[in-house]
């Protein structure tokens, strides 16, 4: 009997063992994608990511299970791109954008958020919205003492409502809109369609410094303005909190007055020119010396084409020329075009090609700031929003179209909004959620205040980040204050030269010694970051670690001179790291050793063979 109980006993601790062992189950599971990741400026090359609830929940080269699995082995999966600003709402123009890689969108309105909402409710089903209050109609340049606080109160309400920021379309000689008693983390939105271009930048710094604050401000549809382009974005660079918007990739087809043997080359059947309102063409080697027939955006000089292209100051917007009746991919494929025109086949060395995709996914994610409308979006990180694309780099194209024949862009294999496949091979599903208005979500993680500290250096106040109550730190904050070299490559972060570690994998290496860790280190909110808890064993052999409910205390231990430091004024370190290199310096090591014991032997030997 007792043999027996002993047999159940096991096979149940059996039993259990495989249970914790099987693997989660994901929603929706992307394999073997090259992950770039804006935020953090991270490319991954055949990871995996993990979908649930909406959220990414890993990512990670290890195997994952999941109701959906999307082969994207070979193909780019980004973020969904954020549309800067749309006119465009019906279904059908959303359809369009969608295969753009849009899967959310800042769209203006002057009625109060609940009202707007219920006016619109029908006319959203594929893109989240982003809601911006357009007080052009209620602001009285002449207004008494009184107006003015009833205006101010509007503005106030408006945004409490839900409002993520401000619209303002003024007239060129028109008093500066009274901003100061508004919360300044909304940014305005500053439409100059009125103004000529020698008007704008006097305006812009009068408003500047009247408001002396730190407001964001877009300047919208900075492409009308063709004489003074170049200018725009040159004060854009300059100006911290400035940034520009604009469609000059598609409703006329940016053909540069001079453009590039090579680049035209490029163009050749790709991408359609609109000649007029009316008449459409296929661009072709016989319109070589057409230039002089296409519209005025075709004969802006390609050098301030290419500061547009390649500005991370420039957000793609779309537009809807005409009315839904008339469709149109006019103002529609901006965000492939851009990308089309930046594009090299050579991956991932293309530092325009990412600009774009950084200006597309997280600018207007910094231009929101803080607040929570776009925080969980705009990158591919652990608890981000999963609204991604999975884009084919050898089907990347640009077409447009004027007329009501329909050319959409190409390129955009996979669409995923909020959790939900709502575009793949071709097709739309009819079965995920309707879209959303975006309206103050709670972000992934939270930051909370420590102390981290070692004997005799100065305590230093660091912002752990809380997800899912686990605590993790930034590995590059934490090698600075310990004063060792760093180096991030890829899925990789390595401290000291030694110690090497890897997004989504518990097991690190330290030296040639394989380890395993708690948690795994994660990609979050830009940064690389490592459980408190698995600061113990990472640094087992370098410093003690003492872990508070606020502080995290350091001692040096006797090992940790062998971990490389940081010159004095070296902000980070770029190491040339390889288990490679670092077992052949151990083997040197080694063989040097055994020489000098060899040798010592040897000697010894020799004098007991004289009876020295």
């Amino acid at each position: 009997m007792k043999k027996l109980l002993t047999i159940i006993f096991a096979f149940l601790m059996l039993n259990s063992i495989i249970i914790q062992a099987e693997p989660e189950t994901y929603d929706t599971v992307i394999q073997n994608g090259n992950i770039y990741d804006p935020l953090a400026g991270v490319y991954l090359k055949n990871y995996n990511i993990g979908i649930s609830s909406g959220k990414v929940k890993k990512i990670t080269r290890d195997e994952l299970s999941g109701s959906n699995v999307i082969d994207a082995k070979d193909k780019l999966v980004l973020p969904g791109f954020i549309d800067g600003l749309s006119d465009a709402k019906n279904e059908e123009y959303s359809k369009l954008r969608v295969k753009d890689g849009v899967t959310s969108t800042i769209v203006k309105s002057n009625l109060p958020f609940d009202k707007y909402i219920l006016q619109e409710e029908n006319q959203i089903s594929y893109i989240n919205r982003i809601l911006i209050y357009d007080f052009t109609s209620i602001f009285n340049p002449t207004a008494t003492k009184e107006e003015k606080e009833k205006f101010e109160s509007d503005l106030n309400d408006r945004l409490s409502e839900g409002y993520a920021g401000l619209y303002f379309k003024p007239e060129p000689n028109s008093n500066f809109p009274n901003l100061k008693n508004i919360p300044e983390n909304f940014p305005i939105y500053l439409d100059f369609f009125e103004f000529d271009d020698s008007q704008i930048i006097p305006w812009l710094d009068k408003f500047i410094n009247e408001e002396k604050n730190d407001r964001k401000i877009y300047i919208v549809n900075s492409n009308f303005h063709f004489s003074s382009l170049d200018y725009i974005i040159g004060y854009s660079n300059d100006e911290e909190h400035v940034y520009i918007g604009g469609y000059p990739f598609s409703y006329t087809n940016v053909i540069p007055s001079e453009i590039s043997d090579e680049k035209f080359g490029k163009l050749l059947n790709q991408i359609a020119i609109n000649q007029n309102e009316f008449n459409i063409f296929r661009l072709g080697a016989e319109n070589r010396n057409m230039t002089d027939t296409l519209s005025v955006i075709g004969l802006i000089d390609e050098n301030i084409i290419n500061k547009v292209l390649k500005s991370e100051k420039f957000v793609s917007e779309s537009y809807n020329h005409f009315e839904s009746s008339r469709p149109s991919t006019a103002g529609i494929n901006t965000f492939m075009g851009r990308l089309f025109l930046n594009f090299d086949i050579e991956l991932p060395e293309q530092k325009d090609f990412y600009n774009a995709i950084f200006s597309q996914t997280s600018i207007l994610r910094n231009v929101f700031g803080n607040r929570s409308y776009l925080q969980n979006k705009g990158s591919i990180e652990t608890g981000s929003d999963a609204d991604l694309i999975i884009v084919n780099t050898e089907n990347i194209s640009q077409f447009s179209s004027m007329t009501e024949e329909i050319h959409p862009s190409t390129g955009i294999d996979t669409v995923i909004r909020n959790g939900y496949i709502i575009y793949d091979a071709g097709e739309y599903s009819t079965v995920a959620p309707k879209a959303y208005y975006l309206k103050d979500e709670i972000p992934s993680f939270l930051d909370e205040e420590y102390t981290v500290s070692t004997k005799r250096k100065k305590k230093q106040k660091f912002g752990l980040l809380n997800y899912e109550g686990k605590h993790y730190i930034r590995a590059h904050e934490l090698a600075n204050y310990l004063n060792i070299k760093y180096e991030e490559n890829g899925g990789t972060f390595y401290f000291g030269g030694l110690i090497r570690l890897e997004i989504g994998n518990k097991d690190f290496t330290i030296g040639t010694n394989k380890l395993s860790l708690k948690n795994s280190p994660q990609l979050i909110d830009g940064s690389y970051v490592v459980d408190i808890n698995d600061l113990d064993d990472i640094f087992e052999s370098y410093f003690k670690i003492e872990i508070n409910d606020e502080t995290l205390n350091f001692t040096h231990d006797k090992m940790s001179k062998l971990l490389d430091k940081k010159e004095d004024g070296e902000s980070s370190i770029d190491v040339d790291l390889n288990p490679v290199s670092i077992l052949i310096s151990y083997l040197m090591a080694a063989g040097l050793i055994f020489s000098f014991v060899f040798l010592l032997n040897r000697e010894k030997r020799t004098k007991i063979k004289k009876g020295e």
